[in-house]
């Protein structure tokens, strides 16, 4: 039997292409490639175990024929996807552990230095001479506008602080 490539199928085992999805050029199935290799490491484990039970032989093609079909079943390559994914995750994980306080600092150096720009544009934007003096004489008008008033409801009420600060001559 010859597949679409073809390779015929004698040639290799189809463990790879089980673990591995056919992804874009530029795209790369990281986890069915860890998933593959979990699955070699765990077939070179038990050939090792194979062959010192067996005095150092070799397993025959049918001994590892069935091994191999083993790791072809739906729950197998699951199981050893799934794996993949925690050890993945494991390792962002970890990665950003150790990056974190250069990823704050990189974070806050950048917030504060934005900040810091947009106080300084705001203080621009309001502290030109004509501004300051259209404030200092809005200032003025409402203190003279609140002495008034207080003065006001002292002589309205008749109290003797007035005769006080201005004395009847």
């Amino acid at each position: 039997m010859t597949s679409a490539s073809g390779v015929s199928a004698k040639d290799y085992n189809e463990v790879f292409e089980s673990y591995v999805i056919e992804l874009d050029e530029a795209d790369v199935d990281l986890v069915g490639l860890l998933a593959y290799a979990l699955y070699k490491r765990q077939k070179r484990e038990w050939i090792i175990g194979y062959r010192a039970r067996h005095n150092n032989e070799r397993p025959d093609d049918k001994a590892l024929a069935t091994i191999t079909e083993n790791y072809l079943t739906s729950d197998m390559r699951r199981t050893l996807r799934d794996r993949a994914e925690d050890l993945l995750s494991n390792y962002a994980q970890v990665y950003v552990d150790a990056s974190e306080q250069q990823i704050r600092e990189i974070a806050l150096s950048g917030e504060t230095l934005r900040q810091a720009q947009a106080i300084e544009a705001a203080i621009t934007r309001k502290s030109s001479f004509w501004s300051q003096v259209w404030t200092g004489i809005v200032a003025s008008f409402i203190s003279a506008g609140i002495i008034a008033l207080v003065l006001l409801a002292a002589k309205v009420s008749g109290s003797p602080v007035l005769d006080a600060l201005f004395p009847a001559q």
